[in-house]
């Protein structure tokens, strides 16, 4: 496994909260794989800390351009987002996409938008969120 991804793993080991964790690509250089197993890897550590009812969850903040992971401690809990979620039951998907996309927005791609892009487009469609979880 990448070397920072690594020592992320200790500092996971050590944590005393369940802590929200951001990820912005230009963090590491890793590859799809060593990402999956980073996060299978995130979720059974917190697992042996905290039980087994613990459920860990990433998903990709298109917006922030990052990845973020977290966990809640029971797993009939509702996941805490404000939009409609599809849960899929593979992170590739999800880190595929988040590797693929720039680290960031620059301010000339955000120039000219408008509401009138979106036409024909449901509002919920906008805001479906695809979250992993195990």
């Amino acid at each position: 496994m990448n070397v920072v991804l690594s020592n992320w793993l200790m500092e996971i080991r050590n944590e005393s909260d369940l802590d929200v964790w951001y990820i912005s690509k230009e963090s590491v250089d890793a590859s799809v794989p060593e990402w999956v197993e980073f996060l299978q890897e995130v979720s059974i550590l917190r697992k042996e800390k905290w039980g087994d009812e613990l459920l860990t969850y990433a998903w990709h903040d298109g917006q922030a351009c990052q990845l973020r992971f977290a966990s809640i401690l029971n797993r009939d809990d509702e996941l805490p987002f404000g939009c409609d979620i599809e849960r899929v039951s593979d992170a590739t998907e999800i880190l595929s996409s988040w590797l693929s996309l720039p680290a960031h927005i620059s301010w000339t791609e955000l120039e000219g938008a408008d509401a009138s892009d979106s036409e024909g487009v449901e509002e919920k469609s906008l805001n479906k969120l695809k979250v992993w979880s195990l």
